[in-house]
């Protein structure tokens, strides 16, 4: 299944919703063989509000609850959490590019197939190919007579 979306329109919404309504906070990770790790806050949790965004259009936010259930708790929050790197700065930017997937997938919408013909001269073929083999089979048949 493939999707398209307008890549300049998305981008746009995406720096809209970055600056104005995620909220970011910081977990200790849970990591048990990593040393010193859970010491530091190095998980990410992401926490977008979707029904209470001002900046999202209608068929795009009921895309975003159908596409994107799992990440989405009972309050329409979308909460993304990341504790994949040691350090805060890369579960930071994981994080961003989980989001970013994640709101451009629910932008895309369904290519339209087009419908294509095979040529001409592939139709010839076939066909030439189909009368040839019955040929061959006719010859093998026992002659009555």
């Amino acid at each position: 299944m493939s999707y398209r979306y307008g890549k300049k329109k998305v981008d746009g919404f995406i720096k809209q919703i970055r600056h104005k309504e995620i909220l970011l906070s910081f977990a200790k990770s849970s990591w048990p063989w990593w040393q010193k790790i859970n010491k530091i806050e190095t998980k990410v949790q992401l926490s977008w509000d979707i029904h209470q965004s001002a900046i999202l259009p209608q068929p795009f936010l009921q895309r975003c609850i159908e596409r994107n259930s799992k990440y989405i708790t009972d309050e329409w929050i979308l909460r993304i959490d990341t504790s994949v790197h040691r350090t805060q700065k890369a579960n930071k930017e994981q994080t961003y590019k989980k989001f970013v997937k994640i709101v451009k997938f629910a932008f895309a919408e369904k290519a339209v197939r087009k419908k294509t013909k095979p040529p001409k001269r592939a139709v010839y073929k076939r066909i030439a190919e189909k009368k040839r083999k019955s040929k061959r089979r006719n010859l093998r048949k026992r002659i009555v007579g």
